[in-house]
């Protein structure tokens, strides 16, 4: 039950190293783009602990190389999740990345970029929807930004009021993930409590 006000940017980027192959036993014969690779990214990932958690996130959420146990890797890639605060920061952090990617001769490759997401909580339909939810909970909603990327961003930047909130739950997208019975049933009955209140003719 935290509406949110504004949420993290995403920009998941494709990391490619060419190298050349060669028997595992003779490396000194070929170049190990994955070797390459992982030091370009432990160069990223020691340039984002400058940043606060609440300013940006790099995850390496994919890795690949090789073709055979024992032979040096001609190609390798690993794919980033970028989540950023602002505009700006992803402008910055993206500085980094290019100027570590180029010291290593390693491409990149933008695979999607979503922005964030800001929400004007003194929209009218705003404002009557929180009316509902506390109505119902019995409490304030507090109100804050999220470190998550959300499709509200297409509704928010075209002008249209958009509400991020949800019942109480945890382990987001692991396998203990999980919501409350309850707050399912009290989050139904704020939208129904919002429909017949705001929205019927």
């Amino acid at each position: 039950w935290h509406l949110e006000t504004s949420a993290h940017g995403a920009w998941f980027l494709k990391l490619k190293k060419t190298g050349k192959s060669a028997h595992a036993s003779l490396p000194e014969h070929g170049i190990n783009a994955a070797e390459i690779l992982t030091e370009a990214l432990a160069g990223i990932n020691k340039d984002a602990k400058d940043y606060q958690k609440s300013e940006l996130a790099i995850s390496l959420t994919r890795i690949n190389s090789g073709k055979a146990m024992n032979q040096i890797p001609d190609y390798a890639e690993a794919v980033l999740d970028i989540r950023f605060r602002n505009n700006d920061v992803q402008k910055k952090i993206g500085a980094d990345i290019k100027k570590i990617c180029k010291k290593h001769a390693v491409e990149t490759e933008t695979i999607v970029t979503a922005g964030c997401m800001n929400v004007d909580l003194n929209k009218k339909e705003i404002m009557d929807f929180v009316s509902v939810a506390e109505q119902v909970l019995g409490r304030k909603i507090p109100a804050g930004h999220s470190l998550g990327t959300t499709d509200a961003r297409y509704f928010c930047a075209n002008g249209i009021p958009c509400v991020v909130i949800q019942p109480d739950g945890g382990g987001r997208h692991a396998e203990d993930e999980w919501v409350d019975e309850k707050g399912l049933s009290d989050f139904c009955e704020i939208i129904h409590k919002y429909i017949l209140e705001y929205t019927l003719i």
